[in-house]
């Protein structure tokens, strides 16, 4: 789930700012893991139910793993429940076929009007987010944090070695301009927040975001 957080002003030059390790260092780190320690425990249950529906649906793998990069240009296996049946690749090429006019936007986005190939139970973890929980565990084994910069497929390149976006995790929320921008506009907010870090701020962005639960307009959801 990808908050539209107000990250601090990536025009600006923070080429003087050494950053020796990840932003926010252990202060952040231990955060990140009492935290998502204690959301698993208290969303075991819907976790449990959600496995089971996505499982009952149609009998596949509950999790999908997506190959994403860190900013700096760490691979991982990015977690979250499955939304797609599993021959969707089949319902594509049926679909394509009939709806050749959408062939184009498929190419460029990888999206289809009013996500068709969801199954029910996809539709409805896509509408409220549920389906990126299993983050938890990324979060968890320190591949994410809760509030980072946007991760990054890792077909589109990664950053310089050296560049001050290596020194941050990807966040389970994140700045969605970023994400949209491409590469070097998530490149420019990676350096942004890890040079601008503070706790505090990670607080009101975590704020901001539950407090979006509870509205109609909130996340602006990935895959």
């Amino acid at each position: 789930m990808k908050y539209d957080a107000d990250f601090a002003n990536p025009s600006r030059d923070h080429g003087d700012r050494h950053i020796p390790q990840p932003a926010g260092g252990a202060q952040k780190r231990i955060f990140d893991v009492v935290l998502a320690g204690v959301a698993i425990i208290c969303l075991l249950p819907l976790m449990i139910a959600i496995a089971l529906l996505v499982r009952l649906a149609d009998r596949g793998p509950i999790l999908h793993f997506e190959r994403r990069r860190s900013p700096g240009g760490e691979a991982f296996d990015c977690y979250s429940f499955r939304k797609l049946p599993v021959d969707w690749r089949l319902r594509l090429g049926q679909h394509l076929s009939r709806h050749p006019d959408e062939l184009a936007s498929w190419i460029m986005t990888e999206r289809l009007k009013d996500d068709i190939l969801l199954t029910p139970v996809g539709r409805v973890l896509h509408r409220t987010g549920l389906d990126d929980l299993p983050q938890l565990l990324n979060v968890l084994f320190g591949d994410m944090s809760f509030v980072g910069p946007p991760s990054l497929p890792v077909d589109r390149g990664f950053v310089k070695k050296g560049s001050s976006a290596q020194f941050c995790r990807p966040g389970m929320i994140s700045d969605c301009h970023a994400t949209a921008g491409g590469v070097r506009n998530g490149e420019m907010a990676a350096a942004s927040y890890a040079a601008q870090w503070s706790f505090l701020g990670d607080l009101k962005i975590l704020v901001r975001a539950i407090g979006g639960l509870f509205q109609a307009e909130r996340f602006q959801l990935d895959h």
